[in-house]
């Protein structure tokens, strides 16, 4: 079954950092190189946001990597129709405006100001 996300995913990404590190030397049992670079998110802000996106398997955390990618598409087009929507709004108010401040740099006054 597809659920379609009925709330602000920009809002809850928000709440999620993106974050660097090298690998501490326990993280070697997981395969991981110890002072090795890394980059990603932090499983407990995730967890607090999308629990479903986390699972723990041996004591750590793991993110569901590809299970953000959905999100991440849904944010981008919350931005884009925000985007749209100021685009508009400021094309609406240049057609508006013009002719109140010509190229001198001085708005046009009415009969009654002069």
């Amino acid at each position: 079954m597809v659920a379609y996300l009925s709330v602000s995913v920009l809002d809850k990404l928000a709440r999620i950092r993106g974050v660097t590190w090298e690998w501490e030397p326990a993280a070697a049992a997981l395969g991981k190189e110890p002072g090795a670079p890394d980059a990603g998110v932090i499983a407990d802000e995730v967890e607090a946001v999308f629990p479903d996106l986390v699972v723990t398997k041996e004591g750590y955390k793991h993110v569901n990597y590809a299970g953000l990618i959905g999100l991440l598409i849904e944010a981008v087009k919350e931005l884009k129709a925000e985007n749209d929507a100021l685009r508009r709004r400021i094309d609406k108010l240049e057609r508006e405006g013009d002719g109140l401040c010509p190229a001198g740099g001085e708005a046009k006054r009415s009969p009654q100001e002069k």
